[in-house]
């Protein structure tokens, strides 16, 4: 990265004279006056001067004595004049060999940092940190240190570099260098969530792009603002709304569609918004009526809107807003959804599931999505797979939409997901079969059923192949979350919308951290599990961000607390799987039996159960019951299967165990090389050494074109075969 240097900071090797460290107690207040409120306040609504930690200016790290040595002013202007001409390494030598003459040079570490810019940003980095210390003072080079934390995503340590900036004489005495640290603190703090310390600095950079000086050529930043300043202004009136600054932002926002009238429609959305805010919601939504007269605008592109109705006045004033809209699409798709939706949330999820039901509706994502939800909200789960089949039939080009519905159903964090055996059991009329077909075999494979799956599109092929292919070939949804779902009024209803589909949870979480709205995400996680703890996709979420913040004694905590609030068998499953992640797997079986307690019959934890036990050599005969129980219930779970005969090898019933484990190989595709070796191990047992062999064959062929095994488990096969082939004895598993 080149940048020119400006000239007044080359302009000596050595501060002589005494620093003047200059605190500014109020902040940014030294250039536009701020009242000051009580801490604690929000992040948001603080004041610069009341982020903590504060700051203020060290000593120097050394008193320069006398005057420095004449060779290292020699160098120092040869590196000087080299970093001028773009000579960045010849650079680098004289001001290395100058450092070492006069180790107190603030600005000749300044300017090695200069050299090493875009080549060694780590050198350079430390050139910096260096500068800085030797001269505390130095605006420039704490400005150039914090982009290089950014660099580095340290933006706590960038903001304070620039906030020690602004204390500086060179932030007091030139506007521009000024301008120049607040546009980047100001683009920093709005990221981090300290909006009303970001209009702060803001305001302070608006005159100088609007009235740019000669000197602001040195800042392309700047000079990027001083062509179109009106952006500034956007940013500024936007996060004032935010921070409860009104009359600040309309009147942005009058001066904005004044200078650029091609914006107007936008802005005028913008004043809405903030109006809404205000709570002027009658002057918001006359404004509302007459600008959707005037765009022919649907209730559909007005949605996001009507969410700040609802912001001051709940669900229903949001309810009756759009009851009042005049449109040209009454009865559009987005008009139904949204009306549905808030229907829910007021109480009535059996009237929103019968609007859903209106055959005109399509079924979008956001349709597919609130139907599943209203359905369930209203004790309607068992109609929801029927309407699906039905959507899948008379729209199969909406399949992208219609799998989230799957989803939904199918997701072990609620209470009585949708399972293999339900859908394989479930009654449809004869034109629903190929569909039922279809949508078992994607449920299948995600199950690991690939030998059902594959019966299943078989059987959907012989009853409507040209349905199937456009099954088949749609696309799943994997955009950004619902536009309806994005509103950031409140955090915590929009985790809740979106706890029905965990991993669109996860999706929605980083959307809005991208966002910038990760400070809040925290909280509001948090909060939604305190008063909701059988919330498990907001537990599991809140689960991964407190254990990435180093925070794991805390999740275990709140999964020991979810493991008492849930009831059903799949949901406690889905808590002692989180704990086997977190490496508590005495906590785990506890939670696992509590799973098998709730209902005796749920496959995945008698899989489980059994396994674990089997593995560690306790209630043998208990274990090998849960897995008879599993396999019964899932004839064709590889995974299941796999299980028992492995238990059965592990109790000396080989010629058992043989017989499962190839039953396993039969429902597996492909093959998977552990299975293969404990097939083999037990042929090798039972004494049937050419099938032991052919089972290990496969294994390393499959281990081969997977390339995904453990490393050692080939080294292993490898010298089964090579013992086998020598008529030695066999290093098999043991059996106690």
């Amino acid at each position: 990265m080149n940048r020119s240097i400006p000239t007044h900071k080359l302009a000596c090797i050595r501060v002589t004279c005494a620093l003047t460290l200059v605190v500014w107690v109020g902040g940014c207040a030294s250039r536009s006056k701020v009242t000051e409120t009580a801490a604690p306040v929000p992040i948001e609504q603080q004041h610069l001067d009341q982020i903590e930690p504060s700051v203020a200016l060290p000593n120097p790290a050394t008193h320069p004595a006398g005057t420095a040595p004449f060779e290292a002013l020699e160098l120092y202007a040869q590196g000087r004049d080299a970093l001028l001409s773009n000579r960045k390494q010849a650079a680098v030598e004289k001001f290395t060999a100058a450092i070492e003459l006069d180790p107190s040079s603030s600005v000749a570490f300044r300017d090695l940092g200069y050299a090493w810019l875009g080549t060694d940003n780590d050198r350079a980095l430390s050139a910096y940190r260096s500068a800085v210390e030797l001269n505390p003072a130095d605006a420039d080079s704490r400005m150039q240190l914090a982009r290089l934390l950014i660099n580095k995503n340290d933006h706590t340590a960038a903001v304070e570099q620039l906030r020690l900036a602004r204390l500086t004489d060179d932030y007091a005495e030139h506007d521009v260098d000024a301008a120049a640290i607040d546009l980047l603190l100001g683009k920093l703090l709005t990221d981090r969530g300290y909006k009303r310390a970001a209009v702060e600095c803001l305001l302070n950079v608006l005159p100088v792009v609007e009235n740019p000086p000669f000197e602001l050529r040195t800042r392309p930043e700047l000079i990027e603002l001083a062509g179109r300043p009106v952006k500034l202004k956007v940013w500024i009136a936007d996060l004032s709304s935010q921070i409860g600054e009104y009359d600040q932002a309309l009147a942005y926002y009058e001066q904005i569609r004044a200078e650029e009238p091609a914006t107007a429609a936008g802005i005028e959305l913008r004043v809405i918004q903030t109006l809404a805010r205000k709570g002027d919601i009658e002057l918001a939504a006359r404004q509302m009526l007459d600008l959707v007269d005037r765009y022919q605008a649907s209730r559909a592109s007005m949605q996001p809107y009507i969410d700040l109705f609802a912001e001051r006045g709940g669900d229903a004033a949001a309810k009756a807003m759009l009851e009042k809209l005049r449109s040209n699409d009454a009865a559009t798709n987005a008009s139904r959804v949204l009306q549905a939706r808030l229907l829910r949330r007021l109480g009535n999820p059996s009237v929103a599931a019968e609007l859903l039901k209106d055959p005109k509706i399509q079924p979008s994502v956001a349709a597919v999505r609130e139907t599943m939800i209203a359905f369930r909200a209203s004790g309607q789960s068992t109609e929801a797979p029927l309407w699906l089949l039905q959507q899948m039939v008379a729209s199969p080009g909406a399949m992208p939409a219609i799998s989230r519905g799957w989803s939904i159903l199918s997701n072990g964090s609620q209470p009585s997901p949708l399972t293999v055996r339900d859908l394989s059991a479930m009654k449809v009329p004869d034109n629903l079969e190929a569909a039922r077909q279809f949508a078992l075999a994607r449920l299948a494979s995600n199950h690991g059923q690939p030998v059902t799956a594959k019966k299943a599109i078989g059987r959907a092929s012989e009853l409507d192949a040209s349905r199937l292919r456009q099954w088949v070939t749609a696309r799943d949804f994997d955009g950004p979350p619902d536009v309806e779902y994005s509103a950031s009024r409140d955090l915590e209803l929009y985790i809740e919308e979106y706890s029905n589909e965990p991993d669109y949870l996860t999706a929605s979480v980083a959307f809005l951290v991208k966002n910038n709205q990760g400070s809040q995400l925290l909280p509001a996680l948090q909060a939604v599990v305190e008063h909701s703890p059988d919330n498990l996709a907001a537990t599991g979420a809140l689960v991964v961000l407190l254990q990435a913040s180093d925070r794991t004694a805390e999740a275990i905590q709140l999964l020991e607390r979810a493991a008492t609030k849930v009831q059903s068998a799949a949901e406690l499953y889905q808590v002692s799987a989180m704990l086997t992640q977190l490496n508590q797997q005495a906590t785990a079986e506890k939670v696992l039996r509590q799973s098998h307690n709730a209902d005796p019959m749920f496959a995945a934890t008698c899989n489980d159960l059994g396994y674990l036990l089997a593995d560690s050599g306790r209630e043998l005969d208990f274990a090998e019951e849960l897995l008879y129980r599993a396999v019964g219930m899932e004839p064709e779970n590889a995974a299941y299967i796999d299980s028992l005969g492995w238990l059965l090898y592990k109790r000396s019933k080989f010629d058992e165990a043989k017989k499962y484990l190839e039953q396993a190989l039969s429902a597996s595709d492909p093959a998977d090389p552990v299975v293969l070796d404990h097939a083999a191990d037990a042929a090798y047992r039972t004494g049937d050494t050419n099938a032991a062999k052919r089972y290990w064959d496969l294994a390393i062929d499959q281990i081969k074109k997977q390339g995904t095994s453990e490393p050692q488990l080939r080294l292993k096969i490898e010298q089964k075969l090579k013992q086998l082939s020598q008529s030695q004895p066999v290093d098999v598993a043991s059996a106690p």
